[in-house]
């Protein structure tokens, strides 16, 4: 009977043993797998916030001017704060504090300063300082006279889109039929335009001051040339010894973007911007993103012509209905478009899309500090701060 009393304490160790060899070898497994995927999740490319495959961190944030009175940024991790307006878009902007200010943008640029600059479409183009102080860069709030030269902050203006070239003027898409330039120290000048673009002319190649324009916004590439987005159905180039051309459209505004020659084409152009290649992109209200490469040929980038309400599914840019209102480019070729459906949507070089901040139409309207795609957006003009 010892015997097999000592026995079956034998046995019985025997089995508490292997219990705890195999939690053992259970508890490394575990550890192993952990170790991988660690080692595996920190040897992938990170996607930034605008759907990139970037190795690394985001490098942009984004600033939207929104319809109803705000400035809002988007950081790169996805948060949305309120860095200017009160939602009023009747009054006189208020120096000082942005945030408490009125005002009705249309269109925002940002310097290598990172100046803020805000077409105010009650006569004003007002400035915003990192540190988030307001004040009245140019206009006087009479948008029904044609601008002064001079004295920025004397002219009147109809500011319609905004834009920063390398020297850091100031350059406005005035609604009136002019593009002005405003200098660091706030002297307004005459670019382009004649002032009677808004009776469906079209441009006239040759010196700017003379052609009929109707602007709505303006992009600056790397060596100055401006880019008109023209409401009549053009994109002009005009270049720093003021000399305009027609680099796309044919006046024809009611038709679908014929992909081929870009002069051919027809054109609704809302918006415009520059990429670092020298490729124009134009948001097309007709529900189209395209681009004008330098040989001239233009093509569909994002955007299926519907324009419906609609959420724009992820994936395949081409394929999403969009309401372009405005289009940003930032240092990696990422489009931003302003989109009248309540979004901001990203698409990559590959032609992927990404909705990165709004939740679509609907009656709120107040943009909600927090995840930027869990609040209200109508956003009108982006503009993008490169990080180096």
């Amino acid at each position: 009977m010892p015997v097999r009393r000592n026995g079956s304490a034998s046995k019985h160790g025997r089995h508490v043993l292997i219990i705890v060899l195999t939690l053992v070898l259970l508890i490394a497994c575990i550890l192993v797998v952990v170790k991988f995927t660690r080692t595996f999740a920190s040897d992938r490319v990170s996607p930034t916030l605008n759907g990139s495959t970037s190795p690394g961190e985001p490098l942009v944030s984004i600033y939207a001017a929104t319809d109803n009175g705000f400035i809002t940024k988007i950081t790169p991790d996805g948060l949305l704060s309120i860095v200017a307006g009160n939602g009023n878009i009747s009054d006189k902007p208020l120096p000082g504090p942005a945030v408490v200010s009125p005002m009705h943008p249309a269109d925002i640029a940002i310097n290598r300063l990172g100046d803020i600059f805000v077409s105010d479409l009650n006569g004003y183009i007002e400035r915003i300082t990192p540190d988030g102080s307001l004040s009245i860069f140019a206009g006087n709030g009479h948008q029904s006279v044609i601008p002064l030269p001079g004295p920025a902050t004397e002219s009147s203006m109809f500011p319609m889109g905004v834009a920063i070239d390398m020297d850091g003027n100031v350059i406005i898409a005035d609604a009136h039929g002019y593009i002005e330039k405003v200098t660091p120290s706030g002297t307004l000048s005459i670019v382009a335009g004649n002032g009677k673009g808004m009776w469906m002319d079209a441009p006239v190649p040759g010196p700017a001051i003379n052609s009929p324009m109707s602007p709505v916004r303006v992009a600056v590439d790397a060596v100055n040339n401006i880019y008109i987005a023209d409401n009549n159905g053009y994109v002009e180039k005009v270049t720093p010894e003021g000399v305009l051309s027609i680099v796309a459209g044919n006046g024809v505004t009611d038709h679908t973007p014929i992909p081929g020659i870009a002069t051919n084409c027809p054109l609704n152009p809302s918006g415009i911007a520059v990429d670092g290649s020298g490729n124009i992109l134009v948001a097309d209200s007709g529900g189209y993103i395209l681009r004008i490469t330098l040989d001239g040929a233009l093509s569909i980038v994002a955007g299926d012509g519907h324009g419906s309400y609609s959420v724009p599914p992820s994936g395949q840019a081409t394929q999403a209905s969009l309401r372009p209102a405005g289009v940003s480019v930032d240092a990696n070729g990422i489009i931003y478009i302003s989109d009248g459906n309540g979004y901001i949507e990203s698409v990559t070089p590959l032609g992927v899309m990404t909705i990165i901040a709004g939740i679509g139409r609907t009656s709120q309207s107040i943009p909600i500090p927090g995840l930027a795609r869990e609040s209200p957006l109508f956003p009108m003009g982006t503009a993008i701060q490169d990080y180096p």
